[in-house]
């Protein structure tokens, strides 16, 4: 009796994407939420885990040392870091629709940001020595939101895409 409860509440409190897509239409007609999306370059793969390595192999390091021979298990850290930057990457994209601008990348869970250009703060990229290499950027873009601002990410987009998003946001 008590799962049948559990499960009924969780069906109660998540929605299916395509209902909730439905009403974000109706409030918002404006706004493209179907987005087609530019995506990553394949070559900005390895941009997504190779900064993971810098403070993972320490860590597999002091553990493999003090923990022998359990800590060898720590060394399974880096397929699971690899791992998490394909899917990373798989999920880094962007689309422009006339005013509206939509990033979608992932931390964990995958984030779509929709954002109106009349309503974008700031936009600006980054570029690392290894980004410059492989010939991508970094993008940001700010929208205010209450008293801080909220910040889309998409990293290692091509650098042409890039100077694109940039160049639609001037005036």
């Amino acid at each position: 009796m008590r799962r049948g409860r559990i499960k009924k509440l969780l069906c109660s409190l998540l929605i299916k994407k395509q209902d909730c897509l439905e009403t974000l239409e109706q409030l918002f007609p404006d706004i493209n939420w179907r987005p087609e999306f530019i995506y990553s370059p394949k070559r900005a793969r390895s941009t997504f885990y190779r900064i993971d390595f810098v403070w993972l192999i320490p860590i597999i390091g002091a553990s493999s040392y003090f923990l022998y021979p359990y800590g060898l298990l720590s060394l399974l850290l880096i397929p699971l870091t690899i791992l998490i930057g394909i899917w990373q990457h798989k999920a880094a994209g962007y689309m422009i629709d006339g005013k509206q601008l939509t990033m979608r990348y992932r931390v964990f869970s995958r984030i779509t940001f929709f954002m109106e250009k009349k309503r974008i703060q700031s936009i600006g990229t980054t570029q690392t020595y290894f980004q410059k290499r492989k010939k991508v950027m970094t993008v940001k873009a700010t929208v205010m939101s209450g008293m801080t601002g909220m910040t889309g990410n998409v990293r290692s987009l091509e650098q042409q895409d890039a100077e694109t998003i940039l160049s639609w946001y001037e005036h």
